[in-house]
């Protein structure tokens, strides 16, 4: 933890492209116990970021550290966040698979057939 909270101390370089590093200042790294935490928008943010970037890998490793801290959350924090476990995970999958944005996402689809 120390090392997070150090590199929130770090200057961002002139024309830094990743996302994580652009935002580090806004991240507190502190997740639980709370109603609201803003690290979580940022982290759906540096996410879609990766996927225009065509990041597949780093927003794919960022979908799984979001979903493993959500998870980790209550159910009521959860919901305020609309995070749904199953279709978060579905779509990490997919991000995984690098399918192209806008493409049939089996993953979904596989999903919307369990209703």
């Amino acid at each position: 933890m120390k090392a997070l909270q150090w590199l929130r101390t770090q200057a961002v370089p002139d024309g830094e492209l990743d996302p994580i590093r652009r935002a580090c200042g806004q991240l507190s790294f502190n997740f639980g116990g709370s109603k609201e935490n803003a690290d979580y928008p940022v982290l759906l943010a540096a996410i879609t970021t990766y996927l225009e970037q065509g990041n597949h890998v780093s927003a794919s490793t960022l979908m799984q550290t979001y979903a493993e801290l959500m998870s980790a959350e209550t159910v009521s924090f959860q919901e305020r966040y609309a995070f749904e476990p199953a279709a978060f995970i579905a779509r990490q999958v997919a991000v995984s698979a690098k399918l192209p944005q806008g493409s049939r996402d089996p993953a979904a689809l596989w999903l919307s057939g369990m209703d």
